[in-house]
């Protein structure tokens, strides 16, 4: 088995990946409408203003780790398997 970490999005845009797919996923599971407030952030939080809104680092990480482990980790996986 090999595993590989990707740390500047070379072989996976993961940067891309969440500005498209955040929006839509906040607004379907938490009815926020995100708008990109730090397109040079680091995390969720930062580029979408996460803690502006729930005032809470263990909200705001809570969040990220749903968005991450559910969407973009199936998404990932469903790909490696038609490949």
């Amino acid at each position: 088995m090999n595993i590989v970490f990707d740390i500047d999005d070379t072989i996976i845009d993961e940067t891309g990946f969440m500005l498209k797919h955040t929006p839509g996923y906040l607004l379907w599971k938490y009815h926020i409408r995100a708008e990109i407030k730090n397109p040079n952030g680091y995390n969720l939080s930062q580029v979408f203003g996460l803690q502006d809104l729930f005032q809470s680092n263990i909200i705001c990480k809570q969040i990220e780790n749903k968005f991450w482990n559910n969407v973009f980790f199936c998404m990932f996986f469903q790909k490696a398997k038609t490949v």
